[in-house]
């Protein structure tokens, strides 16, 4: 039997969108993005894991050797096919879901200079969070700015976080319920 990694990176996805969901309850902001662009990230890891494994026990090496190389929405659809009769379209689920989250990560793992622009986002003291606050804005105690946050915090907060992890299981349990794939079965079992 071979180690799986796969459902420890499911794992962690769920601990960072915990982690997001503490952060947007405290305000902050900083925490929340982080644990948020970690979310996703593992969230993909864990698509791409799954899909290899199935991929590897199921194909011959031969095989194996040229799809490994392919991108991953591209070897969900292909393995998808080997055990459906139905046609999988690009633009629907768990395709769809796949391919926006291996772009975001590819978005994640190759980073470009963003424009940090010029929203101003507050934290106060009691963890509420204030957007576009007046630039003469006079803090108060406890009070905390973040500049430039704005749109990460518009693209990779902790809502964005948990319909990730509910796409990503939706996606998997896809995967296994077609599959019947054993490395996928702790999908199937009560957490830790």
């Amino acid at each position: 039997m071979k180690a799986s990694i796969t459902n420890l990176l499911f794992l962690n996805a769920l601990e960072l969108a915990s982690h997001a969901e503490k952060a947007r309850a405290s305000g902050m902001v900083q925490t929340e993005i982080r644990s948020s662009i970690g979310t996703h990230l593992m969230a993909a890891l864990a698509l791409e894991g799954a899909v290899n494994e199935v991929a590897e026990t199921v194909l011959g090496p031969w095989v194996w050797d040229r799809l490994e190389k392919v991108d991953t929405p591209l070897k969900w659809w292909i393995v998808l096919g080997l055990f459906s009769k139905e046609s999988l379209d690009p633009g629907r689920e768990p395709i769809q879901t796949i391919h926006q989250l291996h772009k975001l990560r590819n978005r994640i793992a190759h980073p470009k200079l963003l424009e940090q622009g010029s929203d101003i986002i507050l934290r106060h003291s009691d963890g509420r969070i204030e957007r576009d606050v007046p630039a003469e804005k006079v803090l108060q105690g406890g009070e905390t700015l973040y500049m430039g946050y704005g749109e990460l915090l518009d693209e990779l907060n902790a809502e964005s976080a948990r319909r990730a992890i509910d796409r990503t299981k939706a996606a998997l349990c896809y995967l296994n319920d077609r599959a019947k794939y054993p490395g996928l079965d702790w999908l199937n079992a009560p957490g830790d």
